[in-house]
This record gives C-alpha cells, structure tokens and sequence, in this order.
C-alpha cells in the first residue's frame, strides 16, 4: 500500500516536470525525497515497536521534544555542539564502567572535552595554519604506530590469547603509515613552495594523487578483524584528508578517530558481550565461537546509539565549520592537487574531503553492529 501510493505521487511529480519542461536535476530534486520517504515507510513496523517500548519506558515525548530541539539547535548554532559534547562526555559515569573501565571512561570524557572546542573555533577556510596540520599528521602515524604495538591489533606483538594477523596486514599497515608520512612531508613542502611563490612543485603533485588513489584502495586487502580493520581504514581516509586540510580540520579529524575508537570500546563493554573485542570479525566464518543470533529486539541501548550516530554525522559536517559552503570555501584546500581553476575536479575534491568524516563515522557504526550482533535497522527507524 505504501509503494502504492508513493509510486502514485512520483509518478503524478513526473508528469508536472515533463509537463513544464523541467530540467532533468528538477527529478531529483523532487523525486528523492519520495523515494526516502518510501523507504522509511517501508519500516512502519519498526518505527511503531519502537514507539511502543518508549511509550512503555514513559519517555516517548521527552525523547522526542529532546531529539528535535537538540537537532534543530545544532543547525542553527554550532556552539549548541559544544554543550552536547559534554553532556556526552558525562555519559559513562551514569553507567557502572567507572567502577571497571576508569581509563576508558575518562579517555572518552577528556576527549569529547577537546572535541567541544572545534565547533567553537572560527570556520575553516578563511585563514590557513599549516602548522597545525603538520602536527595533525605527525601525531596520527604516532597514533597508529601505538595502535599496532598493542596486542589486540596482532600487528607486531602478540599474547596468547589475541590471534596473530598474517603477515600481509602487517606490510599493508606499514606502507599506510609510509603513505601518511610521505602525505605529511607534502603539504609541508606544498605550503612552504607556495609561501615562497614558487608554485606547486610538480613531484608534489604526482604524489597527492597517486595517494589519493591508492590509498583508498589500499584497505579492501586489509583483514577482517574489526580493530585491525578499522586502523587501516582510518588511517587510508586521513592520508588524503590531510592533502586537503588547512588549517585545524586535520586535528578534528585525528580527535573523531579517537573519539570513535572509544565509542566503540564503550559499547562493547555495555554489552556484555564475553567476547574480545580482537576476537570479533565483520565476516565471522562459520565455525566463529562468537558467532550468535542476531538481536531484533527493540532496547534503550539502540535509542542511544541512533542519536549518537546522527550527533557524530552532524559533528562532522559542522564541527569545523559548513565545509559544504561557498562561502567557506578555500582554494588552497585544492593546492596538493592542482593551482590551476577547474570547478569539476575542485568539486569533485571538496565531495571526497567532506565525506571522509562520514565515512569514519559510519564505519564505526557498523563495526558497533557487528560486535553487539545487533539488526542494523535498529539504528535507522
């Protein structure tokens, strides 16, 4: 019934475009948002379980008077981030992980705190600070050099417990980082050839975009395993979103790793789960321990981590400031790539800077899925 009637009202937009002549992006424009309706109608039944068990729990309407304003807040104002970052800082302590994970939940505090000031800080693309870049970039290859000497990753070194990764991931990280550092010495040698009038070297240029490309290429041989996994995707997105940083949009970036990572610790721990966190797969094969029925039912947990998700989409687009707009647009952004005025590739370079954030966060989201076994439309009624 629903398809029904939304293929109707699609169907009856068409023909008032075709009528009027309308340009072939006016279809898009209008039919879309048919189409994401369509699809969210499609989950009635979610959508009505889940308003029950708030009904049930006597917080329907405060969750969701809560939802919208916070939401709306942040559309408006991007210093209301600020304050949600740290009503989220606080949330461990309203759980029992202070009494077992103090380190944990002081990291995601501390962290979320530092978070808190981005949205606070003046919009990237007016002015440019190198500097700070270069500093983003030397402090995530220390980030992930620490990451792989741990021994959850089973990178270098290893317990008794943590299984070891083959030896291919192992070299695969090793070039990312080589990538990152060559990535790092670019845009220093780009800025300072700029700053002396000199242009963009041509080698500088060969090198932003053949790490461009395969950098991104570069996790679809990673492994499985969800820490190990999601380092080397983190660590394949931030090598070009440092070619195209600034100012201090590297270090927000570096902080929404961490800050992710944490998230998902965090909820591993919420969980329960008696699995390791290294011990867990985004493909389990079929004779994984710690392979278990999916959860379809509806819990509180979910709420929570629906409303952190979209919080985090919104921090990413907004934490630095509409990175979207032309007003904050910066050709220098592009200089890694190119000197030369070309809207289409420029644009084309912006999308892939502006989607990098999302990315991580969305990875995140999943790996969550995953280790909770969780349906993953409880995150999208």
């Amino acid at each position: 019934m629903h398809s029904f009637f939304h293929f109707f009202v699609g169907s009856l937009i068409s023909i008032l475009l075709y009528v009027q002549n309308a340009p072939t992006m006016y279809y898009a424009y209008f039919l879309l948002p048919v189409l994401l309706w369509m699809l969210v109608c499609l989950q009635w039944d979610l959508i009505y379980s889940a308003k029950l068990h708030l009904e049930r729990k006597k917080v329907f309407y405060k969750f969701i008077g809560i939802s919208l304003l916070s939401f709306i807040a942040m559309e408006l104002l991007r210093e209301i981030m600020s304050i949600v970052l740290w009503a989220i800082a606080a949330w461990p302590f309203f759980s029992n992980l202070t009494n077992t994970h103090k380190r944990l939940c002081f990291s995601w505090c501390v962290t979320s705190v530092i978070l808190s000031v981005f949205p606070m800080m003046p919009v990237v693309g007016k002015d440019t600070n190198y500097n700070i870049v270069i500093l983003a970039g030397w402090l995530f290859i220390f980030a992930v050099g620490f990451c792989a000497r741990r021994p959850e990753t089973g990178l270098i070194y290893n317990n008794r417990i943590a299984k070891r990764e083959p030896y291919r991931i192992a070299v695969l990280t090793a070039v990312q980082v080589i990538l990152l550092c060559i990535s790092t010495y670019t845009i220093q040698s780009t800025s300072r050839s700029i700053a002396d009038k000199d242009g963009l070297p041509f080698l500088n240029q060969i090198v932003s975009w053949f790490i461009l490309g395969i950098s991104l290429m570069l996790p679809l041989f990673g492994s499985q395993s969800i820490l190990t996994r999601l380092l080397n995707v983190m660590t394949a997105l931030f090598a070009p979103y440092i070619l195209l940083s600034i100012a201090h949009e590297g270090m927000f970036c570096l902080l929404l790793c961490i800050q992710m990572i944490l998230w998902l610790m965090l909820e591993h721990q919420l969980s329960y789960n008696y699995s390791k966190l290294q011990d867990i797969y985004f493909v389990p094969s079929p004779t994984d321990p710690t392979k278990r029925k999916i959860i379809t039912e509806i819990s509180l947990g979910d709420f929570r981590r629906a409303y952190f998700f979209i919080f985090f989409i919104l921090l990413a687009f907004f934490g630095t400031g509409n990175i979207a707009s032309i007003n904050s647009f910066n050709p220098t952004s592009v200089y890694c790539f190119l000197t030369v005025f070309n809207p289409f590739v420029m644009g084309v370079l912006m999308l892939i800077k502006i989607l990098i954030p999302f990315l991580i966060v969305s990875c995140i989201l999943r790996a969550i899925n995953v280790c909770l076994k969780v349906s993953q439309e409880h995150c999208f009624f």
